[in-house]
């Protein structure tokens, strides 16, 4: 989830990995493995979900960087009342989701025993 938000936001500010940084990442790729410098290079130049693959974190710290110069943080006096109050309220919107998923569970482990018990 956290990819597809970055990639949004990356998108819509115009975030781009140069060439220059992709041939960086592909260097240092190519450098874990001595002697094999050769087939590596190869590998990723045969093979674009390779090349993705080292062109998705340097977006991703791209965009990061680029919310971190655009963004101010402020902080806020709250009472201890204020800050217990907003967790409880997080807490019990969370409960119901996970009671929900529980049921969803428990469904098939039953008729794994009906199973095992039809064996018998």
């Amino acid at each position: 989830r956290l990819g597809l938000v970055l990639s949004e936001i990356g998108e819509k500010a115009g975030v781009e990995v140069t060439e220059e940084e992709l041939q960086r990442a592909v260097y240092d790729q190519v450098r874990r493995y001595p002697g094999q410098e050769k087939e590596i290079y190869e590998f990723l130049r045969k093979t674009p979900d390779a090349v993705a693959n080292l062109r998705a974190p340097i977006f991703e710290e791209k965009v990061v960087d680029h919310l971190l110069a655009n963004i101010s943080v402020t902080d806020k006096k709250v009472s201890k009342e204020e800050l217990t109050a907003e967790d409880e309220d997080a807490a019990s919107e969370a409960k119901p989701a996970k009671k929900a998923a529980a049921k969803k569970k428990a469904a098939p482990k039953k008729k794994a025993d009906e199973d095992k018990s039809e064996e018998a």
